[in-house]
């Protein structure tokens, strides 16, 4: 049986405010994140709010505990006409699934093969890579890029430090070797990640992804860097960078 997901064009009560928070700063990757939840809201096509809030002493801002309790950006906010609760959520993958779920389930591929529905192994090969690359962005390629960042921000002379920087460098490599055969490999021929359409596991992956681009560089992964393009060719994506730098007042600053 198909999920019905509440549509709110025709549902009186789906009338919701939906609200992005995001940390103001230039090089701020907590904006960067809030930008790809940005576009993913563009292709949801649902009005929303930003708030773009000032560090304090590089620090978030004490209002931000306000929002979410752990003070996290970007967070997003969803409140009912009528009623004083609002839905506060944090960390991104959770936002994404939330909102694919509620508005935009043309973003995640077809879950089960005709046939073999509700049957374990019974789902696609594309929706076995979207649920991956859901969690894969976030829980290896960002955690790595992060360890990389925190190491070269390390000024000391310690041998360890500098081999366990080298390591994870390779590691970027081990990585892209990876995504330059999956996009080579993506089902039905491409040209994203998981097939033919847009999903949002392509929308969350392309932030590491224009971060490993302005720093390490994609030349000697042909195929992603490709990729890449089609994705910052996307409408929505264009739309996004214009609502963030509308919002902050700044020219956008990926890192």
């Amino acid at each position: 049986m198909a999920t019905a997901y509440p549509d709110p064009a025709r549902n009186e009560s789906a009338k919701i405010t939906v609200r992005v928070a995001f940390f103001l700063a230039i090089r701020s990757l907590e904006r960067s994140r809030a930008q790809r939840l940005l576009w993913l809201l563009e292709e949801c096509r649902i009005p929303y709010e930003i708030k773009a809030y000032k560090r304090v002493d590089h620090k978030a801002p004490p209002e931000m505990k306000q929002v979410h309790p752990l003070g996290k950006a970007p967070v997003l906010t969803i409140e009912e006409p009528g009623k004083l609760d609002r839905l506060a959520m944090a960390e991104s993958g959770t936002v994404f699934e939330y909102l694919v779920d509620y508005y935009a389930p043309h973003l995640a591929p077809k879950r089960f093969q005709d046939g073999r529905e509700g049957n374990i192994c019974g789902e696609t090969r594309s929706w076995l890579r979207y649920r991956y690359y859901m969690h894969y962005t976030e829980g290896s390629l960002m955690s790595l890029l992060m360890r990389i960042h925190v190491l070269g921000e390390i000024k000391s002379d310690d041998s360890t430090v500098e081999s366990t920087r080298k390591h994870e460098l390779r590691e970027v490599q081990t990585y892209l070797t990876f995504l330059e055969s999956q996009i080579n490999s993506a089902p039905q021929g491409g040209p994203y990640l998981c097939g033919n359409g847009l999903t949002a596991a392509d929308i969350m992956i392309s932030l590491p992804l224009l971060v490993l681009q302005s720093t390490v560089g994609l030349n000697e992964y042909p195929g992603l860097g490709a990729y890449v393009e089609r994705l910052t060719g996307r409408p929505g994506y264009k739309a996004s960078i214009k609502r963030a730098e509308t919002a902050s007042g700044e020219k956008y600053a990926l890192i």
